[in-house]
Formats: C-alpha cells, sequence, structure tokens
C-alpha cells in the first residue's frame, strides 16, 4: 500500500501546482473551480493510506528481528546449502521431540512439585552436537539430537551426563536452502518458536519448554569435563 500511497501524493502535488489564475466570471458564466482545490483531500487520502495500521508490506521496516526469517535462496534445491543474499533475521530454530504422551501445560503452581517438569542433566551437550559434525565444517548446522559421544572421566569424578536437551534445536534452518546466517560457536542466538514448543508466545507452561530452560540455567551446555589425572606411576616415569 505504500507505493499506491506515494503515487497519489504525487498526483496530489502535480495538482497543487497547476495555480493558473483563471478568471472568476467569463462572458457572464461561472468558471469551474480550479484543478489545485482537489491537492488537498487527495493528500489527505495519501497519508491515510501511507499511515493505515499494518499496510506497510516491506519485512525489514515492519519486523522486529525476532520476526523476521532469513529469506529463502531463490536457486537450487532445499537440500542444498548456499549464502543468504541478506544475511539477517532468525538464527537457530527450536521445536518439540516426539513423545508418546500428550504434553499438557503445568500452572506455574505445580511447576516445582510436577514430576512432568524434571529432566535429565544435559551437560556438555552443544560441545558434543557441534563436534559430531564433520572436522571440516567446524559445527555448522549442529542438531542437539545428534551429539558426538560423551569424553572419559576418571573414575573419582562424578559420572558426566550424556542427556540431551528436552527440546530439538539446530544451528540455522531445516530444508531452508540456505547456510546459516551465524558462525556455530557465535553466542547470539534469535530463535524461530515451533508451535509445539511456544505456541502464540504463551506455550511457556509446557513441561518440555520448562524443562529446556532449566538445563539452559543448571546445566553446562558446552564444558567439557577435565581429562582424567596422571597416574603416579606414569608421572614417575617420566621424571625419569
Amino acid at each position: 500500500m505504500r507505493p499506491l500511497a506515494e503515487r497519489i501524493k504525487r498526483y496530489a502535488d502535480w495538482l497543487a501546482a497547476d495555480k493558473q489564475a483563471t478568471p472568476l466570471c467569463v462572458d457572464g458564466r461561472d468558471t469551474p473551480p480550479s484543478k489545485s482545490m482537489l491537492a488537498t483531500p487527495i493528500s489527505k487520502v495519501a497519508e491515510f493510506i501511507r499511515d493505515l495500521p499494518f499496510q506497510n508490506t516491506d519485512y525489514e521496516s515492519s519486523r522486529t528481528i525476532g520476526h523476521l526469517d532469513a529469506p529463502r535462496y531463490s536457486l537450487g534445491s532445499l537440500d542444498q546449502a548456499l549464502v543468504s543474499a541478506k544475511p539477517f533475521g532468525t538464527t537457530h530454530e527450536i521445536r518439540g521431540l516426539p513423545s508418546d504422551q500428550l504434553e499438557r501445560p503445568i500452572n506455574y503452581k505445580d511447576v516445582p512439585a510436577s514430576s512432568r517438569a524434571l529432566c535429565p542433566v544435559s551437560d556438555d551437550w552443544l560441545t558434543r552436537a557441534r563436534t559430531f559434525r564433520p572436522p571440516e565444517e567446524h559445527g555448522t548446522n549442529w542438531d542437539s539430537t545428534k551429539l558426538a559421544a560423551a569424553p572419559a572421566t576418571p573414575t573419582s569424578a562424578p559420572v558426566a551426563s550424556v542427556g540431551q536437551p528436552r527440546v530439538r534445536m539446530t544451528h540455522g534452518f531445516s530444508l531452508a536452502g540456505i547456510q546459516p546466517i551465524t558462525r556455530p560457536n557465535d553466542p547470539f542466538w534469535n530463535m524461530r518458536a515451533y508451535d509445539d514448543v511456544l505456541a502464540k508466545h504463551d506455550g511457556y507452561l509446557l513441561s518440555s519448554f520448562i524443562c529446556a530452560v532449566n538445563q539452559f540455567v543448571m546445566d553446562e551446555p558446552t564444558r567439557w569435563p577435565s581429562p582424567p589425572p596422571t597416574p603416579p606411576a606414569t608421572a614417575q616415569n617420566s621424571a625419569q
């Protein structure tokens, strides 16, 4: 609608420029009013159309970055990964995992005592997801459901958790036809959420999302367990 409003405004400006003096009476007859008298009302119509709510169709000007998806590439198929012509918008996806049980919202007052809000520890999942990718990709297009094996831990240390997040998170878009617009290690995440995780921005009471938030806050997604200590015998042989 904005281009239409601008065209009408240009027409009104053209009418306003038509200010040739016309005598009010010629041969005893009244003359029609000048065209310039229509410029003001036409200009008001253009302003109304331009300012009409939700009529700006320019995505970059009318949407926040949280609601602006990186545009799909116009060439190639969706299983390719081409560079985006406009690298802006959302950077990751978050969606629910398949479950045999129908997920129901949990009331705030019931969250601390609800068994459905409990979830396993998921230390190191992000590092393992990046490590799962081929070495030449350096973690690009990581997927929280595809994790590398957990590193070994010393017997004296707590056993590292091998759990994954309660929701599925991916770097970039699934079948978008473009490369992710951020690098796999960038700390800025602007995630596109599916309705099975956050429906209409009020699905934060779902048990899977509550678990995922707990895992983000309480677990260490990028911590590698420290290597086992060197056995005393080996240390003594090394000293010799």
